[in-house]
């Protein structure tokens, strides 16, 4: 787990009412659980920091992938209800092909620079600006 992360996508990606109950929990251990909760319907998330992307899944990987490249970003933290993934720090293009069209899921790039967030399904999948 990276609570360094998690506490970066907190300050910044959470809307300001809700952030204390967020870091209270990452200050217990258990952030990451509260935030794959959350990722299922995406409340307390700040939208004005993101962008809907109402694409077919192979367009929204490509527009991940060449924003995380121009960004110059090498890795990617994965956030997810599937035990399989989540807590995973992969390599960004690896990181991006597991999250795209992987419901209720995370993926922090970098050090919270882009952010890419997928609900239930279906989703559009979400970017952050």
């Amino acid at each position: 787990m990276r609570p360094d992360l998690e506490e970066a996508f907190i300050r910044k990606f959470i809307v300001k009412n809700r952030r204390p109950s967020y870091l209270y929990f990452l200050e217990r251990g258990k952030s990451n659980g509260h935030i794959a909760s959350m990722l299922q319907h995406g409340q307390h998330l700040d939208h004005s920091l993101f962008r809907e992307l109402r694409t077919h899944p192979d367009k929204s990987k490509a527009e991940v992938v060449r924003k995380a490249l121009d960004l110059k970003l090498k890795s990617g933290y994965i956030i997810s209800f599937d035990d399989r993934i989540n807590g995973l720090e992969l390599p960004t293009e690896q990181a991006i092909d597991t999250v795209v069209g992987q419901e209720s899921t995370l993926l922090i790039l970098g050090s919270n620079q882009l952010v890419y967030l997928e609900t239930e399904h279906p989703s559009p999948g979400y970017l952050s600006l």
